[in-house]
């Protein structure tokens, strides 16, 4: 089987972006599109280069950037799961009890870009911090 047809089966994602190596989807230009259906049809090329797996939810593209530890080994997917605006709540990782209104700007390569209401403080966050209101 296909290496990225056993990742999106494993993923539970519906396709896959490729672009630059150093690029992450949405911000940047994406050379190739393909989706599962895609792989399970045919023999598709590949272009040696970055990727990215993505889910469609309510008919948009959610990318799914995978969870890394403190030594940047990959440990799980994380599902980008808010939109420009969402109102969240951050808990604090030190105080889990402690939990800040702020509201989702964007997604930056796999962390979440939040900008607190109380405050004109603008964080680059891990998303299990994040839970919507």
């Amino acid at each position: 089987m296909n290496f990225y047809l056993e990742k999106m089966i494993e993923l539970g994602a519906d396709g896959v972006d490729f672009h630059a190596f150093v690029a992450k989807p949405p911000k940047c230009y994406i050379s190739q599109s393909n989706t599962k259906e895609d792989f399970m049809n045919g023999d598709i090329g590949t272009p040696r280069s970055g990727y990215t797996f993505w889910k469609r939810e309510n008919g948009e593209k959610k990318y799914i950037y995978p969870e890394r530890n403190e030594k940047n080994e990959v440990t799980e997917p994380v599902r980008q799961s808010f939109a420009f605006g969402d109102k969240v709540v951050f808990a604090s990782p030190q105080n889990p009890d402690l939990r800040t209104p702020c509201v989702f700007i964007r997604d930056d390569g796999g962390k979440a870009v939040i900008i607190f209401e109380n405050a004109e403080w603008v964080a680059r966050v891990n998303y299990r911090f994040l839970s919507k209101r």
